[in-house]
This record gives structure tokens, C-alpha cells and sequence, in this order.
């Protein structure tokens, strides 16, 4: 019942009891038959070649079984055994997790990158007659026989290799934006790479950001106020040459997390009818956008491919995505890399929002005296908007002053700042009265390099200092609010670059 008990504590919230009763109900009956017919829990792994040690266990066993036998086989998508064993006969009492043995895969042995299914099997004997699965073939043998319970499990194992070339072939320029740079090499008839990094992936200009998720929406967005995640998964088709070197179905699998959690779903719906996302993301029915993480288009005489997936940080620890971007980039210096639809500038440079001053610096780390679940610091920085930065309010309403701090990546010099306040329409946490204060240790700020009052509307604010300052950290504090109120928010914050 537990995979119906966990979304029905936010059921319970706004429907009445008597549609628990009525759907609920069934809802636990079914999934506590489902768990009856499968003991063992399903699960994955995912893992560059080396050895794996394997511990196994069957739970919830509700009959003494006084003879069990457990084998196991290791098999590719075509269902060929590269590895097997079993287990040493043993009794299992009623009871939960019972252990049933350990196995070790050694992945150096095995082809990668490779999708492989781990496939075990539980087999009772009595007065001499068995019937068991059969983990090779997962067919029930000796049939006529009485024998008792029966189980048979799978895991999903996805082997990559240690290491892969991830550097960019002759003939391919990576952007992260439509540069001038990048246009010349698609004028040229050139190949370009376009990484959007996530976090400037333009937004839905009516309901903001697209919530992208691994787990599917929860009932229905238009009931639950836009709750995230927005999406129901990715479509693609597993045959396409930019998976040849990345292993998957036509679908969301667990290898795909790794993807989908750091990546930003970019709206296609400006683009060409007929042009269909290489790897689509599967909208809200409510909203039924086209929806996409990786787009390829013609570019005059050009060839662009558009990836919202972040290909460029911290790949070294991340297999999943470190292969992806090999398979991507073997298919974009290939002459498979052919796009069908032609995409203008206007089309490509929609997809994201222009940079920020920060984003080009490089904040390295963020802090605030106070924020709200959901309304963090990080989200006056984001570039996004219909997101900000809000003070606690629903445990504790903690009084002014507010403030947050930024670490650059390194000095810069600054002549002045951006605010955006809250867009959507409340005007709790508008700033009025602010301090602004830097150092270079973030220890020795001394007097505020500007301070004043800021214009109680929405529009964005823009203050220029008397002299530019160089700063490595920033330390924004607001002194009071408009309406009174002892909360402090922020939709965008920026800094103004001194003139050279």
C-alpha cells in the first residue's frame, strides 16, 4: 500500500473521504495482491566497470519454505547470458528480509557501454518434486506439481566504461549562447554545439519555469497550483544515431535521472510543426507543450544541435552523463548529423534567457538570514523571473533587517546593482529602505557603499554608485519594507559592471 499511501497524503488535503473510500480502498488491495506476487524489490544500478558485490535478501515471505533454491542469470537486451550461478539450497522461515547470499559481477569483463538485466529466481522442493522459475528463461517448470510460492526478480545494470573522449571533434564549435562566434561557424556551413545551461533556459512567459522532473506530476497541475514537477518523462527513439554509444529505451529509465536532474526542459512551440525533438520531454496534459532537452535544426548552410542538459560541469563523477556527451558529440562529427528543419536566430535565442552580469562572473556561493522552502536565496539569482527569494513566513516571521551574501568566483569591479521584486502580484516583501556593503574577506565590510530607498512598485530597480568598488563578496541587507510587513523578497538580482 505504500505506493498508494504516500500521494494520498496530499489527497486527503482536498478531496473528501468518501473518494478515498471508493478509490483508495481498491488502490491498497491491488498493490498488497502486487506485492504478494513479487516479494523482492525492484531496483537498479548503474556503475563504470569494476567488481560489484551483490547481497540479496527476500522479504515479507508469509509460508515456511522448508527447501529453496535461488539462481541467477546476467543477460543483455537480446536476452544472451553473459554470467550465472546460483545459490546454496537453504530454508526460509516466515519473516522479512531473510538473506539469501551474495554474488560478485566483475564489470571490466562485460561490454560498455551496455545495458544488462539481472535476473534472479526462487524454487521450492518438496517430497522430492520441484517447481521453480527459472531465472534463463523465467518459465515455470514441472507444472502439474503442488509446490508452493514461487519468485522471480529483475534489476536493471547499466555498465560505462572508467573513461571516454569528451573532447569536441575538428569541425564542431561548442556555445553556450548564440555568440557571434557561433553564427560565423554556421554561416560558414559549420557544425555547433548549443549548451544552454539550465539555469538560463527561458521560461513559460504565463506560468513560468518548467518544473522538470524524473517522477511524473502528481494529479493534476491545474488542481494543485502548478505543485512541480510539471513533466511525465522523456520519449526518444532508442534507434536514432545519437544514442549509439548511450544505451536506452524509447523512455524514462533510471539512468535518465542522472540527465533529467540537471537539465532545464526548453518549449519548442515557436519552432517548426514538423520538427521533433530528439529527446522530448512529455508535458502537463493541462499545458500540452512542445517540450524538449535536445533539439537539432538546419542554420542557413549550418547544422545546430540545442542540449539543455548540463554537458560541461562535474562529469568526471557523473558516468551517465560524461557518456552522453561522447555519444553526442561521435554523432555531431559523423555524417549521420544531418537536421531536416531550418531554425532561425529568433527561434534558437528564445530559448534562453539574456546572462547575467553574476552569471558571467560566477557566484560561487550564496547565503541569507532567512528564506522559505521553496523561496530560497538561490532564486534571486536564477535568471528566472516568476521565482524569487522570500523570507520565512509559515514556522516563524523573523523581523528586519534581512540580508543575503554572494561569493564571486573572483574580484570584480562594480559600479552599481540590479533588483527585480516579487512579480506576482503581492506586494508582501517589497524592500523599501537597504544597505549595500562589500569586502574582499567577508569579514571586514565596513560602511555601507550606498544605502537609500527603494520605489514601492514592481518595476526593476537600478542603482548606480557614486565610484565603482571591487568586490569578492556582496552583502545585501534590507532595512525595512514597504507595507510594513516583516518580510523581504527578491524575484532578480544583478550587478553593474564598471566601465573599463
Amino acid at each position: 500500500g505504500l505506493c498508494w499511501a504516500l500521494p494520498m497524503r496530499h489527497f486527503v488535503a482536498f478531496h473528501d473521504f468518501q473518494s478515498i473510500f471508493y478509490i483508495g480502498i481498491p488502490l491498497v488491495f491491488f498493490f498488497m495482491l502486487a506485492q504478494l506476487a513479487e516479494k523482492a524489490s525492484k531496483g537498479f544500478i548503474i556503475g563504470s566497470a569494476g567488481v560489484a558485490l551483490l547481497f540479496f535478501c527476500f522479504s515479507s515471505i508469509t509460508l515456511n519454505i522448508s527447501k529453496a533454491g535461488v539462481d541467477w542469470v546476467l543477460v543483455t537486451d537480446n536476452h544472451k547470458i553473459v554470467a550465472d550461478g546460483d545459490f546454496q539450497m537453504l530454508s526460509v522461515p516466515v519473516g522479512n528480509c531473510f538473506p539469501v547470499g551474495k554474488l560478485s559481477i566483475d564489470f571490466r569483463k562485460l561490454s560498455a557501454p551496455s545495458h544488462y538485466r539481472l535476473k534472479v529466481g526462487m524454487f521450492s522442493i518438496s517430497n522430492g518434486a520441484s517447481v521453480f522459475v527459472r531465472a534463463t528463461s523465467g518459465e515455470v517448470e514441472n507444472p502439474e506439481s503442488q509446490s508452493r510460492q514461487l519468485f522471480l526478480n529483475d534489476w536493471d545494470i547499466w555498465v560505462y566504461p572508467p573513461a571516454v573522449d569528451t573532447s569536441v571533434a575538428a569541425g564542431v564549435t561548442v556555445a553556450n549562447e548564440l555568440s557571434d562566434t557561433a553564427l560565423a561557424a554556421l554561416t560558414s556551413g559549420g557544425k555547433v554545439l548549443l549548451l544552454i545551461p539550465p539555469q538560463r533556459i527561458a521560461p513559460d512567459k504565463r506560468r513560468g519555469k518548467v518544473a522538470l522532473g524524473f517522477s511524473s506530476i502528481f494529479w493534476n497541475t491545474a488542481w494543485t497550483q502548478q505543485q512541480p514537477p510539471h513533466t511525465l518523462g522523456i520519449l526518444c527513439d532508442p534507434k536514432h544515431p545519437l544514442f549509439a554509444e548511450f544505451p536506452t529505451e524509447f523512455h524514462s529509465n533510471w539512468q535518465w535521472w542522472y540527465l533529467v536532474s540537471r537539465a532545464g526542459a526548453m518549449i519548442l512551440d515557436d519552432f517548426p510543426l514538423a520538427l521533433r525533438p530528439t529527446v522530448q520531454v512529455i508535458d502537463d496534459w493541462v499545458t500540452a507543450r512542445k517540450l524538449g532537452l535536445v533539439v537539432e535544426g538546419k542554420f542557413g548552410a549550418g547544422k545546430l544541435l540545442i542540449c539543455g542538459v548540463d554537458l560541461e560541469n562535474d562529469l568526471a563523477s557523473d558516468p551517465v552523463r560524461r557518456q552522453f556527451r561522447h555519444s553526442l558529440l561521435r554523432y555531431m562529427a559523423s555524417d549521420r548529423f544531418s537536421p531536416q528543419h531550418a531554425v532561425t536566430v529568433e527561434q534558437v535565442r528564445g530559448l534562453m534567457v539574456p546572462a547575467s552580469t553574476l552569471s558571467s562572473v560566477g557566484v560561487r556561493s550564496f547565503h541569507a538570514d532567512s528564506e522559505e522552502a521553496g523561496f530560497e536565496v538561490g532564486r534571486a539569482i536564477d535568471g528566472d523571473a516568476h521565482t524569487f527569494w522570500h523570507t520565512a513566513f509559515r514556522d516563524s516571521q523573523p523581523g528586519f533587517p534581512h540580508e543575503f551574501r554572494l561569493r564571486l568566483d573572483q574580484p570584480f569591479r562594480l559600479a552599481g546593482f540590479s533588483l527585480l521584486p516579487r512579480q506576482d502580484g503581492n506586494h508582501n516583501g517589497w524592500i523599501k529602505d537597504y544597505a549595500f556593503y562589500v569586502s574582499m574577506n567577508d569579514r571586514d565590510w565596513g560602511e555601507p557603499v550606498n544605502h537609500g530607498a527603494l520605489s514601492e512598485d514592481g518595476n526593476l530597480k537600478t542603482v548606480t554608485f557614486a565610484a565603482p568598488v571591487t568586490a569578492r563578496y556582496i552583502r545585501f541587507v534590507a532595512l525595512s519594507s514597504h507595507n510594513g510587513q516583516p518580510f523581504a523578497a527578491v524575484a532578480e538580482f544583478d550587478v553593474v559592471e564598471a566601465a573599463p
